[in-house]
């Protein structure tokens, strides 16, 4: 089995060297959702050996299936087996707890494991905006695609809200923006995703059964900044406890409700 990461995320650079290196190689897409199968036919366009396993049987999955057939596309329902782990690179869907056993054991393979959200990014030629918060992501999401739209700028909006990220990132032109709903469990798997403009909205306990504790939240939460730079921007909330202290490495820009005084 090779399980080796010779696809080499880490040395890629420019968006034809990303989709150059998945042609051939084995992927296996762990969850068949929304995310999961737009994972799966995003890889086979790029001429990837892909493998998509869902641990629910075939339940309501007659549409996907036929997808799958039809995209000539090998899958498994109703467990995740060995055959899982034949694979240079790993994508999970939102929806699988990374905690899961699945996961667990790439992990002990050393198997390389990303989410549709980084793939996403890979193979995306425009610029990001990333939008995360408990609250308020579908709707300032929208708003601003709603500005995008009167602008003349290139744009697509997807991720949380509308299609995954990975559906449209490739149809995202040089000059574009994509603009994103992110939520935690999209950037528990990250490694390089590096939007231009980040926002936090807001931080209040959600999602603690996944999370385990507020802490593990936050810290996911300012995943979101993790890869930018000083020439990016970060968009935080005054008024929040949870933000009013975080201060990343990029410019950052702080809204609030009241008046904000200069320092």
């Amino acid at each position: 089995m090779d399980s080796g990461c010779d696809i080499c995320l880490d040395q890629l650079e420019h968006v034809e060297d990303k989709m150059i290196k998945f042609e051939g190689k084995k992927v296996s897409v762990i969850g068949a959702a929304r995310s999961g199968l737009a994972s799966a036919v995003a890889l086979k366009e790029l001429g990837a050996r892909v493998f998509l396993s869902e641990l629910k049987d075939t339940g309501d999955y007659g549409e996907m299936v036929r997808i799958l057939k039809y995209r000539d596309i090998k899958f498994e329902f109703g467990k995740h087996s060995d055959d899982v782990f034949d694979c240079q690179l790993m994508v999970t869907s939102p929806g699988v707890p990374f905690d899961a056993e699945v996961l667990n054991r790439a992990r002990e393979k050393n198997i390389k494991i990303i989410s549709e959200l980084e793939l996403g990014f890979l193979l995306c030629p425009g610029k990001i905006i990333a939008i995360t918060g408990s609250n308020g992501k579908t709707t300032t999401t929208s708003l601003i695609g709603e500005i995008f739209s009167h602008s003349g700028i290139k744009y697509r909006v997807a991720g949380n809200i509308g299609k995954p990220f990975v559906a449209i990132a490739a149809n995202v032109s040089h000059d574009g923006w994509a603009i994103l709903e992110v939520s935690t469990f999209q950037l528990e798997w990250i490694d390089r995703f590096k939007p231009k403009v980040a926002a936090v909205l807001n931080i209040t306990p959600d999602h603690l059964d996944r999370h385990r504790s507020m802490e593990n939240y936050i810290a996911l939460k300012f995943k979101v900044f993790s890869n930018q730079n000083g020439t990016d921007l970060a968009v935080l909330n005054a008024d929040d406890k949870n933000l009013q202290n975080y201060k990343p490495v990029s410019e950052v820009l702080r809204f609030s409700v009241m008046v904000i005084k200069r320092s």
